[in-house]
Formats: C-alpha cells, sequence, structure tokens
C-alpha cells in the first residue's frame, strides 16, 4: 500500500514540475498569438519603402519593389495567424496528457509551428510588408518562447511511454 502511494506522490511532484514550467509558457504563447495577429493587421504591400528597410536588403535588392496582390498577402498572414495561435492550442491539448510519446508530438508540432511563424517574420521583412520593429518583437518574443519551451520538454518523463505502433518517440 505504502508503494503505491509513494507512486501516487511521485507523479503528483512530475505533473505539478511540468505545470510549473508549462505556465509561463503557455503565457507566452498567449502574447505570441497576439503579437501575431496585430503583425498580421499590419501587413500591406510596400508602395514606398520606410526608410529603415534599406538598411536590411542587399544593395542589388534596394531598388525592387515585390509585386504582391492583397490576396497574397492575405495568404502570408492567415499562414501566420495559424502558426502563432497553434502555440497556444497544442499548449492545452499536452496538459491532457503525461504520456511521453504524445507529449513530445505535441511538443514536436510546437516547434514547427514557431519555426514556420519566425521564417514568415523573414518573408514579412524581406518583402517589407510591415515596419521592421513589429518584426524584431515577435522574433523575440519567439526567443523567448523557446527558451521556456526547452524548460518544459525537460520535464517530460521517459519512462511514461505507451506505446501506440508508430515507433517514435521511444525511451
Amino acid at each position: 500500500m505504502w508503494e503505491d502511494d509513494d507512486d501516487h506522490d511521485d507523479e503528483g511532484f512530475d505533473q505539478g514540475l511540468r505545470e510549473l514550467h508549462a505556465a509561463p509558457l503557455r503565457q507566452k504563447a498567449r502574447e505570441i498569438g497576439l503579437l501575431t495577429q496585430a503583425l498580421v493587421q499590419s501587413l500591406a504591400p510596400a508602395t514606398t519603402p520606410h526608410p529603415d528597410d534599406a538598411a536590411l536588403l542587399p544593395p542589388e535588392n534596394q531598388s525592387e519593389e515585390p509585386e504582391l496582390r492583397p490576396e497574397d498577402v492575405r495568404g502570408i498572414g492567415e499562414l501566420m495567424l495559424s502558426n502563432g495561435f497553434q502555440l497556444a492550442a497544442k499548449l492545452a491539448a499536452a496538459r491532457a496528457t503525461t504520456d511521453y510519446g504524445r507529449s513530445m508530438e505535441l511538443a514536436m508540432l510546437i516547434k514547427v509551428a514557431a519555426e514556420s511563424l519566425l521564417t514568415q517574420t523573414s518573408l514579412c521583412r524581406e518583402l517589407r510588408l510591415t515596419h521592421p520593429d513589429y518584426i524584431q518583437t515577435l522574433r523575440r518574443e519567439l526567443d523567448e518562447f523557446r527558451l521556456l519551451f526547452r524548460d518544459w520538454v525537460a520535464t517530460f518523463d521517459p519512462t511514461d511511454h505507451y506505446d501506440d505502433g508508430w515507433g517514435l518517440f521511444r525511451a
């Protein structure tokens, strides 16, 4: 009987540690979602280069104007919003499991969404779709998210694993 109680206490401690690391990560994910939404609302094809933009582009590209249609910009924005809000959604799903394989699967999807959003900020900068400060702010928040994410993933227990038959994330 005592042994079962000890195992239960360990599980509660592990889950508590995981939740402790997840709370600031969830908050940062929500902030990134809102920042992404604000950035997307500022997107517009550049008609006149912003003075700060010239320093960001190689000299051979400074005179080239992007030829984007409004629907192209809308598409970029939709992808960014999808990735920005996936962070919090996948973290919410991760709260429902302690299984190592499922946790790692969700963590991988979160990482892919964050990396995609980071790439999309580079595209926005290259095409001069918004002010560089907006892009830099989102990139800085993504970097802070990455550091919190690493701490959170380190709390996963590889011994708590159900074999789902796919062979991924074996302990």
